[in-house]
């Protein structure tokens, strides 16, 4: 039982200095690189699923396409763009814009309330 639990300690001594050994030579150097390397990508590949995600759900929402290639995301770019400036174009119109419109709506909701 003795002899064992001394071959134990030895084995587990030489695994210690294994160990070492394979973290200070240069392929273990290497190894150590490359596994930081792993866990940073899989971190940055988490973060983009993330944005992707939230992304396709505003996509739906304004009908655009999802999970898109770079070709159409580009253009639907400049289609959101573009649509923006018309909507900011459309408030400011002083005598058809929304903002016209929307302040009439809400006088005659005014006054109807007050006749009511």
């Amino acid at each position: 039982m003795l002899e064992l639990k001394a071959k134990l300690k030895r084995i587990e001594k030489a695994k210690k200095i294994l160990d070492a050994d394979i973290r200070n030579d240069e392929t273990g150097k290497q190894i150590q690189e490359l596994a930081k390397d792993i866990k940073s990508k899989s971190s940055e590949k988490t973060k983009r699923f993330e944005k992707l995600t939230k992304y396709n759900k505003a996509a739906t929402k304004i009908n655009f396409e999802e999970n898109p290639n770079e070709e159409s995301f580009s253009g639907q770019i400049i289609k959101a763009n573009k649509r923006t400036s018309e909507i900011e174009e459309e408030l400011k119109d002083k005598e058809f814009g929304i903002q016209k419109n929307y302040d009439y709506l809400k006088l005659k909701r005014k006054l109807l309330n007050y006749y009511m």
